[in-house]
């Protein structure tokens, strides 16, 4: 898997994949396999210059170490955040076990923040420069 930067079919995956037009400003990473395929995205946007930044992330080969390491570099080495904020649906197991594993800390749930169902809450997760150091070395 590598990342490389978006373009249009990347963009336009990843909107599909979240079923949701992706919002601008943006900057968007499409991550590929071997044969040019893609598998994933990671989208940032609500950019706070040595603040916050918003991530998310879609396909499930995406959040391999490698590319956990270029894309901490990218947020706290670029463009110098001080952290990271991902969301995710109550529902969604996956992304509720891998988060921590990354090094991010559950910080609130939004009630009914995706919709009606207490499934559809959401939970915000973070990710501070120094919990990342370990992608950063």
């Amino acid at each position: 898997m590598r990342l490389v930067p978006a373009d249009d079919t990347i963009e336009a995956w990843a909107a599909a994949a979240l079923g949701r037009h992706l919002p601008f400003p943006r900057r968007t990473f499409g991550v590929v396999d071997r044969y040019g395929r893609i598998v994933g995205a990671h989208v940032f946007t609500g950019f706070y210059a040595g603040g916050n930044i918003e991530w998310t992330a879609v396909g499930e080969r995406s959040l391999q170490r490698g590319i956990l390491r270029e894309l901490a570099r990218y947020v706290f080495g670029q463009l110098q955040c001080s952290r990271v904020t991902a969301r995710t649906r109550r529902g969604n197991t996956i992304a509720r076990r891998l988060l921590p594993k990354a090094g991010f800390q559950f910080e609130a749930t939004q009630k009914r923040f995706f919709g009606p169902r207490r499934a559809d809450d959401g939970l915000v997760f973070v990710m501070f420069r120094d919990g990342a150091e370990r992608w950063l070395t």
